[in-house]
């Protein structure tokens, strides 16, 4: 019997390797990062031997956001870069606009706010306006940047952008993050109570999603009266 399309595609290994990468994303989010690795680098092979250079510059930008959430900005860095480079050699602006936009938040962690911002720019110039995770987090990057270079009230401003951008979906941790961002340069601010409200949302938003990572971040956020924009 000749097998349904659906079944066709559900049991072709570029479907089964995208699998591999949701999962690897959400075992990060755990703070199971060695699975997450792994995982990540097992889809790797079906998509290069299936010559999806495209699915694989989309690949490279998991494993950067794994890299990222645990701790390793540098690794981060090289992933989505050799990711981004991979989808513009195919003229493709989506998906390279969500990589940058990942791309930026790594070199502002980084320190290195001025490319940061630069690549921010880029992120939204490639994307569409109704790309709601690249309008949030190219903001959140400049937010960043602006609140280390001193400019905290356009650092706030842009921050609440984010925000209510953010909140009009349902993706906990994008509004997490957000919020959490927004935490941070209310604090720079000397806002702290604003801040601390902030990070108390970030931190409710994360646990109902079950991001540990996240979680953490908001609590030693909570903890800790010191001001930091990275």
């Amino acid at each position: 019997m000749r097998a349904a399309a659906g079944d066709e595609i559900e049991g072709h290994p570029v479907y089964a390797a995208i699998l591999q990468l949701y999962e690897a994303n959400l075992e990060a989010l755990d703070g199971r990062f060695e699975e997450a690795r792994a995982r990540a680098e097992a889809s790797r092979a079906p998509m290069e031997e299936f010559g999806r250079r495209i699915l694989l510059g989309s690949q490279r930008r998991y494993a950067g956001q794994i890299e990222l959430l645990a701790g390793d900005a540098a690794a981060a860095e090289g992933l989505l870069r050799d990711g981004f480079r991979t989808l513009r050699e195919f003229g493709e602006r989506g998906n390279a606009a969500s990589v940058a936009a990942d791309l930026a938040r790594t070199l502002h962690v980084l320190g290195r706010d001025s490319e940061a911002e630069a690549m921010a720019a880029a992120a939204s110039d490639l994307g569409s306006p109704d790309d709601i995770e690249v309008q949030v987090f190219s903001r959140l990057v400049r937010a960043g940047a602006r609140g280390a270079a001193g400019a905290v009230d356009e650092a706030v401003a842009i921050s609440r952008e984010a925000v209510d951008i953010a909140e009009r979906t349902d993706a906990s941790t994008m509004r997490g993050d957000a919020l959490l961002e927004l935490g941070r340069v209310l604090r720079g601010a000397g806002s702290d109570g604003d801040a601390d409200d902030a990070a108390r949302r970030a931190l409710e938003l994360y646990e109902a999603k079950g991001n540990r990572v996240g979680a953490a971040a908001a609590r030693e956020f909570l903890a800790s009266p010191e001001v930091s924009l990275r």
